[in-house]
Formats: C-alpha cells, structure tokens, sequence
C-alpha cells in the first residue's frame, strides 16, 4: 500500500523564504527545498500537485524534462456528431484563442532564449540533486488546468498563464 502525503511549507526567517515539499511514499520521506529571497514573486505559481518520480508509468508517455524550458500542454481534441452544433462552435472558438496565446506565448519565451515543448501526459522534471518529480498535466495545478508550465533546471516549475503573463515573476523565476 502506498501512502503519499504532501505539504507545502513557507518559512520566513532572517530575510529569506524556504520553499520546502515534503514526500512521503512507503514511509520514506523526501524533502525539496528551494530557497528564494523573500520577497519572491513567483513563489504562488510554483506548481503543488507533483509526486516524486518512480518507474510505475510506462516512459512512453513521460516527456523527461532536465534543462530550461518552456512546456507546451495542448488540450485534448473532441469530435462532434454535428459540427455545426453551437457545442462544437463553442470549442471550435476556444480552440482558436488558445492557439494564438499559446503561439504568443511562445514567441515571448523564443524572445528570452527559452525553447518551448509540447507535453506527454506526464512530465517529468529533474531537480537539485537529481531528485526527479513526475507531474500528471491531466490534474489541475494550483486550482487551474494546466496550459504551459516553465521549468528552470533543477527548480519545481513554475504554473504559466497564457492569456495574462506575469512578466516580473517570470523574471524572478529565472533569475533565482
């Protein structure tokens, strides 16, 4: 039986902030600690819903993820018994505006250095230490659906929104 348990700590103290994720899987603890100024502004778009990485999916559907970059997670498509339907123009319309923010999006990161990939259905992400976390993009992050995470090398990744960036976490993201 697995028992999985996680916990997101903010500890404040001589001017600094510990962002620290605690594991627990089979009674083994794993601790990830990223420590960040305290006045860091992308510390509530750090993703929260991750595990840490074991060999029970099939790598086949894990995109592994160990440098700097920008991640891409598409919806999935529908098909409709009529096209026509206002269901399916509705879908149709969303479609399209999420294709142009994500292309936007895009084009911002490209602009900064940052390579952008499209998602597997599991991510995995490799930190300090080698410690490796796998993250499932059909499960909300942070109370939203995920539509592009970015990943500095070795940090937890940070939630992107699309439509409305916020350009000085980013900023503080990647700097850290």
């Amino acid at each position: 039986m697995c028992i999985l348990s996680i916990s997101v700590l903010i500890m404040i103290g001589c001017g600094q902030t510990t962002n620290k994720q605690t594991e627990t899987v089979n009674d083994e603890e794993i601790v990830i600690e990223q420590n960040t100024e305290k006045s860091a502004s992308y510390l509530p778009y750090l993703i929260t819903n991750f595990q840490p990485y074991n060999n029970t999916i099939h790598a086949d559907s894990i995109l592994f993820i160990n440098e700097t970059c920008l991640i891409e997670v598409w919806p999935e498509g529908q098909d409709f018994e009529d096209e026509n339907s206002e269901e399916a123009q509705d879908y149709y319309t969303a479609m399209d505006d999420w294709c142009w923010y994500i292309a936007e999006t895009r084009e911002k990161f490209k602009k900064m250095g940052i390579k952008s990939v499209v998602a597997k259905r599991y991510l995995s992400f490799t930190l300090t230490d080698n410690k490796k976390i796998l993250v499932d993009t059909k499960k909300e992050q942070n109370g939203e659906s995920v539509s592009a995470l970015l990943y500095k090398k070795g940090h937890i990744p940070m939630f992107i929104w699309t439509a409305d960036h916020d350009l000085e976490s980013i900023t503080d993201y990647l700097q850290k």
